[in-house]
C-alpha cells in the first residue's frame, strides 16, 4: 500500500511540477493586387508550444474583369481541392460578382500528416516530428508577403 501511495504522490508531483502547455492564436493578413487581381487573405494559426494545432484562413480575390473569374477558381482549385478530400481539411469556395473567396480550415492535431504531405511535398520544409512547427509556419507567411500579429 505504501508504494502505491508513494507512486501516486510521484507521480502528482512530477504534474504538478511540469510547465503547463501554452496556446497562442497569430493573425496573418496580406492585401496585394497583381496584374489586376485584388488579394485579400487572413490567416489564423492557434497553436500550442512550438506546434500548429490549427489553422483556418480566408483568401479573396478580386479581379478587374468578369473573364478573368474562371480563371481564379481553377487556381483555387488546382490549389486545394485535393486536399480538401482529406479528413479534417475543409475546402470552400465562393464566387460573387468579380470576387472569389476561398476558405480552408485545418485541424493539424487530426489530420494525416504523411498523406497531406504527399499531396503537398512544400509542407516537408516546415514539419517536425509530424507536426507543423508554428514558428516555420508564420516564417513562410511573412516571406510570401504577410503581416503576422500574436494575437494573445
Amino acid at each position: 500500500m505504501k508504494k502505491y501511495i508513494l507512486i501516486c504522490c510521484s507521480i502528482l508531483l512530477l504534474t504538478a511540477c511540469s510547465e503547463p502547455s501554452i496556446t497562442k492564436q497569430t493573425e496573418c493578413t496580406i492585401n496585394n493586387e497583381v496584374d489586376g487581381i485584388k488579394v485579400d487573405g487572413t490567416y489564423v494559426l492557434t497553436y500550442t508550444d512550438e506546434y500548429i494545432d490549427t489553422v483556418k484562413f480566408t483568401e479573396k480575390y478580386t479581379v478587374s474583369e468578369e473573364y478573368l473569374i474562371p480563371t481564379v477558381e481553377e487556381t483555387f482549385d488546382a490549389l486545394y481541392k485535393d486536399l480538401g478530400e482529406l479528413k479534417y481539411y475543409d475546402y470552400n469556395r465562393k464566387t460573387e460578382g468579380l470576387s472569389v473567396t476561398s476558405t480552408v480550415s485545418i485541424d493539424y492535431n487530426r489530420i494525416n500528416i504523411q498523406e497531406l504531405t504527399k499531396l503537398n511535398a512544400d509542407l516537408k520544409k516546415i514539419i517536425k516530428d509530424d507536426k507543423i512547427e508554428a514558428k516555420l509556419l508564420i516564417e513562410s507567411y511573412e516571406s510570401s508577403g504577410a503581416t503576422c500579429k500574436e494575437k494573445n
